[in-house]
């Protein structure tokens, strides 16, 4: 569900976080794998929250109570694409965070295009 609300450029288009991995295909896969790589060099908060995310998304690993602990993080990569997928907006903003930190100037460009098509994430969620 998305709905519109005004910010400060005028009315923007909110958007589930997780509807960004099914507009942008394939490369959802690469922002996926990009964000478990650079977990362990994020920030702490957003190293928390994605392991935390992680862990809270029913993703199940033999072997691993937490399955934000398995490594390689490859091992991961699909099945966190399938939660942010599914709707899993936690999850996706998490990802969203590392790998925005990961590239922090492609990050500001992609939010400033976003921003020209009316589109911002929704607070709310």
């Amino acid at each position: 569900m998305t709905t519109n609300h005004t910010n400060g450029i005028g009315t923007a288009k909110a958007m589930r976080m997780s509807f960004i991995f099914h507009e942008i295909g394939d490369p959802a896969g690469d922002v996926v794998a990009e964000a478990l790589r650079h977990r362990a060099k994020a920030s702490r908060s957003a190293h928390d929250a994605l392991n935390a995310a992680i862990d809270n998304a029913g993703i199940q690993l033999d072997g691993f109570k937490k399955p934000s602990l398995a490594q390689p993080p490859s091992v991961l990569n699909e099945l966190v694409l399938s939660r942010t997928r599914n709707g899993n907006d936690k999850l996706a903003s998490a990802i969203l965070r590392v790998w925005a930190e990961s590239h922090a100037d492609l990050a500001g460009l992609v939010t400033a295009h976003l921003e020209e098509q009316g589109a911002s994430p929704d607070p709310k969620r």
